[in-house]
């Protein structure tokens, strides 16, 4: 045969075949494994099977578990109720499982027509002595005549060795039933006593454990220092932002949440980061995905408060910003001479703003203000021994010479609260 015999031979034969379709019947007929049916109908079939399963059964015939990772670690928390798994779930950002406890297997088998019956037990209660039990089930279903087996064991090592002998039978003997009735139903999930030792036994609900997210750690008041600190460092970093903040969708994120309830703690890394990934201060926090959720309230700071950062931001001249409220105000460069010893604070051994030679002296040997924690606390202090910011603010000018304390010089703060201390 010729190369132009050959072409003529096959080229018609291929085109003949990519014409053709093989049906279910042809694939059988060659020696193929095929499906019962087109794959459309049987998709259409299991759905609708779901449906009737789902429709038979009630939320009282399932357990609900909600697994998650925490730490590096999966862990599972179980629910007799559905509402109860589903706030978990939320939490948490995860899906539920339901699994049928044996109330519910055995309307399922009554509602197929399914029959089960007990084909084998060894060890326990035949034999007094052993420490398992063992147990085989055959379902059957009447009208197909189809059957599926499903085996059971228990022994006492299990629940930590605190388990009874009649648990022990018990749980043998449910597990066994329940997997031969959802294999034959194939109903596409294992049962509750699978997820938990004697849950789905009717007879021991109390054997499922719900675990509930823990409750949040305790809060410090939100005017503390380090509270206080942290939404600053928390203001300045968001201030850096071109952007902005974050789509409020975006503020309750898991990242958002822990970083949030670290900063109202006074975590002054977790605030800086918050700050510049652009999460505000107010909003939902969570110290891990075990516990519950809470709100943190508005920071403390106002808004002109944040502006005046915002302009600050890369201006290494505005320091000393007051938490107080009262505004970003700072102390011209005062010398000595400018600024003398004045009578009042000769007499209560406070020194001038400028004398170098205490902590915090500048290069020039000026003396630096109080940080902002430090001015926050002679602020409440002024506050609670003389009652109101006017007398707070007679009493700074007259022993120190400023009007507010975070005007106050390092050199001066010990010996001010001493004299504080002594007048009231």
């Amino acid at each position: 045969m010729s190369e132009k015999d050959i072409e003529t031979e096959v080229v018609p034969t291929a085109m003949v075949l990519a014409n053709e379709s093989a049906s279910l019947s042809d694939l059988s007929d060659l020696g193929f494994i095929t499906p019962i049916a087109t794959p459309s109908r049987l998709r259409a079939a299991f759905a609708e099977k779901q449906r009737l399963y789902a429709a038979i059964l009630d939320e009282s015939d399932y357990i609900y578990t909600v697994s998650y990772t925490e730490n590096g670690k999966t862990r599972q928390n179980i629910y007799t109720r559905r509402v109860d798994a589903e706030k978990a779930a939320t939490a948490y950002q995860v899906d539920i499982r339901a699994s049928p406890k044996k109330s519910g297997i055995v309307k399922l088998a009554s509602a197929l027509g399914i029959e089960a019956r007990r084909r084998v037990t060894r060890g326990l209660p035949e034999d007094p002595a052993a420490t398992y039990s063992y147990v085989s089930y055959e379902a059957m279903h009447k009208r197909t005549g189809r059957s599926e087996e499903g085996i059971g064991w228990c022994d006492k090592t299990e629940r930590g060795g605190r388990i009874s002998s009649h648990d022990v039978i018990a749980t043998a003997d449910t597990r066994a039933y329940n997997r031969a009735i959802l294999r034959l139903a194939g109903f596409g999930d294992v049962s509750a006593d699978e997820i938990v030792a004697g849950a789905s036994g009717d007879e021991a609900p109390q054997a499922v454990v719900e675990v509930a997210p823990k409750k949040p750690l305790a809060l410090p008041a939100p005017v503390t220092d380090e509270v206080v600190t942290a939404q600053r460092w928390w203001a300045e970093e968001s201030a850096k932002r071109e952007a902005g903040f974050l789509p409020d969708a975006q503020q309750g994120s898991k990242v958002g949440r822990e970083l949030r309830a670290r900063a109202r703690r006074g975590n002054e890394t977790a605030a800086r980061q918050m700050g510049s990934l652009g999460y505000g201060w107010q909003g939902t926090a969570q110290d891990s995905i075990s516990h519950e959720t809470f709100e943190v309230e508005a920071p403390t700071i106002t808004v002109a408060d944040f502006e005046r950062i915002k302009a600050a931001v890369g201006d290494p001249s505005k320091v000393g910003w007051d938490l107080s409220g009262t505004g970003n105000a700072h102390e011209e460069n005062r010398t000595q001479a400018e600024k003398p010893v004045t009578r009042e604070q000769a007499a209560a051994g406070v020194p001038a703003a400028g004398i170098a030679g205490y902590r915090g002296t500048s290069r020039d040997g000026s003396v630096e203000t109080v940080t902002t924690i430090q001015a926050k606390s002679l602020s409440l202090m002024l506050l609670d021994k003389l009652g109101t910011k006017d007398a707070a603010q007679a009493w700074l000018r007259k022993h120190a010479d400023v009007e507010r304390s975070s005007l106050v010089r390092q050199n001066q703060l010990d010996n001010l609260k001493n004299l504080l201390t002594k007048e009231t």
